[in-house]
Protein backbone atom coordinates (compact mmCIF):
# COMPACT_ATOMS: atom_id res chain seq x y z
CA UNK A 1 0.00 0.00 0.00
CA UNK A 2 3.09 2.21 -0.01
CA UNK A 3 3.02 3.16 3.48
CA UNK A 4 4.65 1.24 6.64
CA UNK A 5 1.61 0.43 8.71
CA UNK A 6 3.36 -2.01 10.76
CA UNK A 7 6.17 0.66 12.00
CA UNK A 8 2.88 2.34 13.13
CA UNK A 9 1.56 -0.99 14.88
CA UNK A 10 5.08 -1.59 16.81
CA UNK A 11 5.60 2.36 17.36
CA UNK A 12 2.02 2.27 18.97
CA UNK A 13 1.00 5.17 17.23
CA UNK A 14 -2.53 4.08 16.10
CA UNK A 15 -4.32 7.35 16.70
CA UNK A 16 -7.34 6.08 14.47
CA UNK A 17 -8.32 3.45 16.74
CA UNK A 18 -11.76 4.49 18.86
CA UNK A 19 -11.40 1.93 21.59
CA UNK A 20 -14.74 0.68 20.39
CA UNK A 21 -16.86 0.55 17.35
CA UNK A 22 -17.69 3.94 14.74
CA UNK A 23 -20.79 5.89 16.88
CA UNK A 24 -22.78 5.11 13.73
CA UNK A 25 -22.12 1.53 13.33
CA UNK A 26 -25.13 0.95 15.45
CA UNK A 27 -27.22 2.85 13.12
CA UNK A 28 -26.53 1.23 10.20
CA UNK A 29 -27.47 -2.15 11.76
CA UNK A 30 -30.75 -0.82 12.33
CA UNK A 31 -31.06 0.75 8.59
CA UNK A 32 -29.88 -2.50 6.94
CA UNK A 33 -32.11 -4.63 8.83
CA UNK A 34 -35.10 -3.10 7.01
CA UNK A 35 -34.40 -4.05 3.82
CA UNK A 36 -30.95 -6.58 4.16
CA UNK A 37 -32.07 -8.69 6.60
CA UNK A 38 -31.11 -12.00 4.97
CA UNK A 39 -27.01 -10.94 5.25
CA UNK A 40 -25.52 -13.61 6.98
CA UNK A 41 -21.68 -13.36 6.15
CA UNK A 42 -19.45 -9.79 6.57
CA UNK A 43 -16.73 -8.95 5.51
CA UNK A 44 -14.16 -6.14 7.38
CA UNK A 45 -10.94 -5.74 5.57
CA UNK A 46 -8.69 -3.50 7.51
CA UNK A 47 -10.29 -4.09 10.45
CA UNK A 48 -7.27 -3.41 13.19
CA UNK A 49 -8.29 -4.13 16.78
CA UNK A 50 -11.47 -5.32 15.52
CA UNK A 51 -14.39 -3.17 17.44
CA UNK A 52 -16.48 -2.68 14.34
CA UNK A 53 -16.42 -6.47 13.54
CA UNK A 54 -17.03 -7.47 16.70
CA UNK A 55 -19.74 -5.50 17.68
CA UNK A 56 -21.31 -6.46 14.11
CA UNK A 57 -20.72 -10.39 15.31
CA UNK A 58 -22.43 -9.48 18.59
CA UNK A 59 -25.07 -7.14 17.69
CA UNK A 60 -26.15 -9.01 14.04
CA UNK A 61 -28.23 -12.16 13.45
CA UNK A 62 -29.87 -12.48 9.91
CA UNK A 63 -33.23 -13.32 8.89
CA UNK A 64 -32.13 -17.38 9.59
CA UNK A 65 -30.38 -16.22 13.12
CA UNK A 66 -26.94 -16.14 11.30
CA UNK A 67 -24.01 -14.15 11.50
CA UNK A 68 -20.20 -15.01 10.71
CA UNK A 69 -17.66 -12.26 10.68
CA UNK A 70 -14.46 -12.58 8.81
CA UNK A 71 -12.18 -9.69 9.73
CA UNK A 72 -9.15 -9.15 8.52
CA UNK A 73 -5.90 -7.02 8.21
CA UNK A 74 -2.28 -7.32 6.69
CA UNK A 75 -0.58 -6.55 9.37
CA UNK A 76 -0.10 -9.19 12.33
CA UNK A 77 0.09 -7.10 14.94
CA UNK A 78 -3.40 -5.74 14.50
CA UNK A 79 -4.88 -9.07 14.31
CA UNK A 80 -2.87 -10.20 17.63
CA UNK A 81 -4.64 -7.27 19.76
CA UNK A 82 -8.19 -8.27 17.95
CA UNK A 83 -7.03 -11.42 19.36
CA UNK A 84 -6.31 -10.40 22.72
CA UNK A 85 -9.65 -8.45 22.93
CA UNK A 86 -12.01 -10.53 20.89
CA UNK A 87 -10.97 -14.24 20.58
CA UNK A 88 -13.70 -15.32 22.43
CA UNK A 89 -16.61 -14.50 20.02
CA UNK A 90 -17.06 -17.57 18.35
CA UNK A 91 -18.47 -16.12 15.02
CA UNK A 92 -15.75 -13.75 14.67
CA UNK A 93 -12.91 -15.19 12.81
CA UNK A 94 -9.81 -12.94 12.94
CA UNK A 95 -6.75 -13.94 10.56
CA UNK A 96 -3.92 -11.52 8.07
CA UNK A 97 -4.79 -10.89 4.70
CA UNK A 98 -4.34 -8.18 2.23
CA UNK A 99 -7.44 -6.18 1.07
CA UNK A 100 -5.71 -6.05 -2.47
CA UNK A 101 -5.45 -9.71 -3.49
CA UNK A 102 -8.09 -11.67 -4.71
CA UNK A 103 -8.43 -15.58 -3.85
CA UNK A 104 -10.97 -17.85 -6.16
CA UNK A 105 -12.39 -18.88 -3.39
CA UNK A 106 -13.66 -15.54 -2.21
CA UNK A 107 -15.58 -14.35 -5.30
CA UNK A 108 -19.08 -13.43 -4.65
CA UNK A 109 -18.97 -15.20 -0.66
CA UNK A 110 -19.72 -12.18 1.17
CA UNK A 111 -23.37 -10.71 1.55
CA UNK A 112 -21.75 -7.27 2.98
CA UNK A 113 -18.46 -5.99 3.24
CA UNK A 114 -17.82 -2.78 6.18
CA UNK A 115 -15.48 -0.68 5.35
CA UNK A 116 -14.28 1.13 8.58
CA UNK A 117 -11.18 3.03 7.31
CA UNK A 118 -9.80 0.25 4.81
CA UNK A 119 -10.45 2.96 1.75
CA UNK A 120 -8.69 6.08 3.24
CA UNK A 121 -5.88 4.32 4.08
CA UNK A 122 -5.35 3.48 0.78
CA UNK A 123 -3.98 6.43 -1.92
CA UNK A 124 -5.47 7.02 -4.93
CA UNK A 125 -3.24 4.47 -6.83
CA UNK A 126 -4.71 1.56 -4.77
CA UNK A 127 -8.28 2.27 -3.96
CA UNK A 128 -9.10 1.09 -7.86
CA UNK A 129 -8.38 -2.28 -7.09
CA UNK A 130 -9.37 -2.07 -3.40
CA UNK A 131 -12.99 -1.36 -4.84
CA UNK A 132 -12.80 -4.33 -7.66
CA UNK A 133 -11.81 -6.57 -4.90
CA UNK A 134 -14.39 -6.15 -2.65
CA UNK A 135 -17.28 -5.91 -5.08
CA UNK A 136 -16.04 -9.46 -6.89
CA UNK A 137 -15.82 -10.58 -2.91
CA UNK A 138 -19.99 -9.26 -3.15
CA UNK A 139 -22.69 -11.93 -4.14
CA UNK A 140 -24.87 -9.88 -6.81
CA UNK A 141 -27.70 -8.26 -4.43
CA UNK A 142 -24.87 -7.77 -1.67
CA UNK A 143 -24.01 -4.62 0.06
CA UNK A 144 -20.67 -2.36 0.61
CA UNK A 145 -20.58 -0.41 3.63
CA UNK A 146 -18.23 2.56 3.93
CA UNK A 147 -17.51 5.72 6.49
CA UNK A 148 -14.66 7.68 3.97
CA UNK A 149 -12.65 10.54 5.62
CA UNK A 150 -14.20 13.59 3.17
CA UNK A 151 -12.33 15.80 4.72
CA UNK A 152 -8.68 15.64 7.19
CA UNK A 153 -6.49 17.97 8.47
CA UNK A 154 -3.79 17.05 6.13
CA UNK A 155 -4.63 15.74 2.81
CA UNK A 156 -1.11 15.78 1.34
CA UNK A 157 0.96 13.86 3.63
CA UNK A 158 -1.85 10.94 4.47
CA UNK A 159 -2.48 8.34 5.51
CA UNK A 160 -5.50 8.96 6.46
CA UNK A 161 -6.40 10.16 2.99
CA UNK A 162 -9.33 12.07 2.00
CA UNK A 163 -12.04 11.27 -0.53
CA UNK A 164 -14.47 13.94 -2.00
CA UNK A 165 -18.25 12.23 -1.77
CA UNK A 166 -18.34 12.90 -5.71
CA UNK A 167 -15.20 10.87 -6.16
CA UNK A 168 -16.45 8.13 -3.55
CA UNK A 169 -19.47 8.03 -5.61
CA UNK A 170 -17.86 8.28 -9.28
CA UNK A 171 -15.30 5.40 -7.60
CA UNK A 172 -18.05 2.93 -6.60
CA UNK A 173 -20.83 3.47 -9.16
CA UNK A 174 -19.56 0.96 -11.97
CA UNK A 175 -19.93 -1.58 -9.37
CA UNK A 176 -23.51 -1.11 -7.68
CA UNK A 177 -25.74 1.50 -6.95
CA UNK A 178 -26.33 3.60 -4.53
CA UNK A 179 -28.67 2.98 -1.89
CA UNK A 180 -27.58 5.44 1.05
CA UNK A 181 -25.83 8.28 1.80
CA UNK A 182 -25.74 10.58 4.73
CA UNK A 183 -23.34 13.23 6.21
CA UNK A 184 -22.18 12.44 9.87
CA UNK A 185 -22.22 14.73 12.72
CA UNK A 186 -18.84 16.54 13.58
CA UNK A 187 -18.74 14.81 17.22
CA UNK A 188 -18.78 11.06 15.56
CA UNK A 189 -15.02 11.94 15.02
CA UNK A 190 -14.14 14.25 16.59
CA UNK A 191 -11.84 12.51 19.29
CA UNK A 192 -9.69 12.17 16.39
CA UNK A 193 -7.68 15.04 15.08
CA UNK A 194 -6.85 14.47 12.17
CA UNK A 195 -10.09 13.47 10.36
CA UNK A 196 -12.26 16.51 9.84
CA UNK A 197 -15.68 15.35 8.20
CA UNK A 198 -16.86 11.70 7.10
CA UNK A 199 -19.99 10.66 5.49
CA UNK A 200 -21.88 7.12 5.39
CA UNK A 201 -22.71 5.26 2.19
CA UNK A 202 -24.03 1.66 1.21
CA UNK A 203 -24.27 0.73 -2.34
CA UNK A 204 -25.36 -2.47 -3.17
CA UNK A 205 -24.10 -4.98 -6.17
CA UNK A 206 -25.62 -5.36 -9.08
CA UNK A 207 -24.67 -8.05 -11.88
Amino acid sequence: MGYDWQKRWTDGTTGWDLNGPHPFTSEFLLIIKQKYSDIGRWLVPGCGRAHDAAYIATHWLNSSGECIVDATDIIPDAIDEAKKLYSMIPNLHLYVDDALMLKDNEVGSYDAIFDRAMMCALDSKSRQTYIENCFAKLRVGGIFISLPFTKVANPQSGPPFEISPMAFHDLLLPFGNLVFMKELMAESVSSISAIQAEMAFIFMRRE
